[in-house]
């Protein structure tokens, strides 16, 4: 298993560390560089940026990810890709142009949407059936390695669209996505694939307008709609704050640094599009700007997933 091995290896690094729950590596140490990850789904494109510095360029890519959507990483630096088109995920070492490990759900009918990897390896996958309704949407779970899940679970009342997830340091996953009857909703598989079910945490100040969803130091569930972020603390079902971050942006995807003192949202209201970074928790004015303009490629029009992993 190429993802245990490298993790295995990683002695001197922040693998082993970070996947003990007590190490978190500021964004800018010069001994665990990054690498910023978009997704742009209409072009088929993973596009791949140096984290550190301003106005970033392109430093490399991956082509025919057909509908590609949802990205990941795990604390070995590998990539995982959801390509709906092909109802799979597909991992990749980095700058690697081939994927050394496709994971499946069922053959044929899901249409793998959000992906999330947690510090222990586990990858837990939303997905939506192909065939509206979407009548048959959940999470599948799948051991470290494992090509197949070990454990999936539906609520077809308030999760009737399973769209992002998220991992937060203890193994908990988070899921945003929408209720039968049309209305945004966050739930919980408490301890992920080992869990009992997904649970709706019945939070309120939640829109349509989706656009990811992480978790920070703190434990809290940030959510990315329209031009905010709401924080959610999971189990008082109350919103903490409230962070703005731009007149007429409208997400489409977040991530926050390792550090979770930034953040970045993809705006692609803007031709081409560009990745805005800002401080966390304050937002307000960005103080960085990526224009997601590969050499030799058409301009970026929009981007769905935003991930950062190790190099």
């Amino acid at each position: 298993m190429r993802t245990l091995t490298r993790f295995a290896l990683s002695i001197g690094g922040a693998a082993l560390l970070a996947a003990c729950g007590g190490f978190q590596p500021a964004r800018d140490d010069p001994q665990l560089p990054y690498y910023l990850y978009a997704i742009a789904p209409k072009n088929s494109e993973l596009h791949i940026y140096p984290l550190s510095g301003t106005d970033q360029r392109e430093v490399g890519h991956i082509d025919g990810l057909p509908a590609a959507h949802g990205i990941a990483t795990d604390t070995a630096g590998d990539l995982y890709v959801t390509v709906s088109a092909r109802s799979q995920v597909r991992v990749y070492v980095p700058m690697a142009k081939e994927p050394f490990l496709i994971l499946k759900d069922r053959v044929g009918t899901d249409v793998p949407w959000g992906v999330a990897v947690s510090r222990a390896g586990e990858v837990a996958v939303t997905n939506n059936e192909s065939i509206q309704p979407y009548r048959a949407s959940h999470v599948s779970f799948f051991h470290a390695g494992a090509t197949h899940p070990y454990a999936t679970f539906k609520n077809l009342t308030s999760f009737a669209e399973c769209i992002w997830d998220a991992y937060d340091d203890a193994g908990n996953l988070y899921v945003v996505g929408q209720s039968a009857d049309g209305h945004a909703t966050l739930g919980e598989v408490a301890r992920g694939g080992n869990g009992r079910e997904l649970r709706d945490l019945h939070v309120s100040g939640l829109s349509r307008s989706l656009g990811g969803v992480e978790v920070d130091g703190s434990g809290d569930v940030v959510v990315a709609q329209a031009a905010r972020l709401t924080v959610f603390a999971p189990h008082s079902n109350r919103v903490l704050r409230t962070i703005t971050y731009g007149r007429g942006l409208e997400a489409k995807a977040l991530v926050l640094t390792p550090s979770r003192s930034d953040f970045y949202v993809a705006n692609d209201r803007l031709n081409p599009a560009q990745l805005w970074e800002y401080k966390y928790p304050s937002g307000g004015v960005p103080v960085n700007k990526i224009r997601v303009v590969p050499q030799g490629h058409p301009p970026i029009v929009e981007v769905s997933g935003l991930a950062i992993g190790m190099r």
